[in-house]
């Protein structure tokens, strides 16, 4: 990361740290967008959807301090009664007799109770924030930054659309770009794959979207939508 922030270190201020390391994340990827000389419309849903994940986030992990906070498991207090009642719940298989033993036994119960839940409450946080990362750096660098970059191609062309049947040799790049799209759509599985299984790809995938056959050697810019739409579906497919 920029500046050599570790983000995991956020964690050690529970739902206050997570909330602070969303937020950095969010601003981030707006500034670098307003960097860009166009507007970019599928990566501005994305930003925008990102933001709105952090904020919903900050509120659960919020609340759920507060509500943590409110039930809290009270001191053990040196009572007969409450001693007795705890003592055979949960611990009546010790060798225990005394008071002060058994009283002993019952805080250190308490204390290991809370830090196991305290580690499991860290470790769900610590996956989160490693999901979120991850997110973030597809949006930067992985899928959407090659549809953009195809997007951008195609409005170079004077038909506003690429033929990858003419001139192929002069279209490297765009061929380059396409592959990175369909191992991201899990239609390939490697690079270096020659141009006309790249193509053969390409004109399946827009077979399946119903297209006339006439026009699956073409990428238009409206299929940067269908693009993004099946990417969406592969994201909630793995889960």
């Amino acid at each position: 990361m920029e500046s050599g922030l570790n983000f995991i270190d956020f964690l050690k201020y529970g739902a206050i740290g997570v909330a602070l390391a969303l937020a950095i994340l969010s601003y981030r990827l707006l500034s670098k967008e307003q960097d860009q000389e166009n507007v970019r419309e599928p990566m501005l849903k994305s930003i925008k959807t990102f933001f709105m994940l952090s904020i919903l986030l900050s509120l659960f992990f919020g609340i759920t301090e507060i509500i943590t906070l409110s039930l809290a498991t009270p001191k053990v207090e040196k009572n007969d009664k409450g001693i007795k009642k705890i003592w055979n719940h949960n611990l009546n298989t010790f060798p225990d007799k005394s008071y002060d033993a058994k009283y002993d036994r019952i805080e250190e119960f308490v204390e290991l109770g809370q830090e196991k839940r305290d580690a499991s409450d860290c470790a769900n946080l610590q996956a989160e924030v490693g999901r979120l990362t991850k997110e973030l750096k597809d949006l930067d660098g992985g899928f959407y930054s090659n549809v953009t970059k195809l997007d951008k191609m195609i409005s170079s062309f004077a038909d506003r659309n690429i033929n990858i049947e003419f001139e192929v040799e002069k279209k490297t790049i765009v061929f380059e770009i396409l592959e990175e799209v369909l191992i991201s759509l899990d239609l390939i599985e490697s690079r270096e794959t020659p141009i006309d299984i790249l193509a053969s790809k390409w004109k399946e995938l827009k077979m399946s979207w119903g297209r006339s056959t006439k026009e699956h050697k073409y990428i238009y810019q409206s299929d940067i939508r269908r693009l993004i739409q099946a990417y969406h579906d592969i994201l909630e497919t793995r889960g």
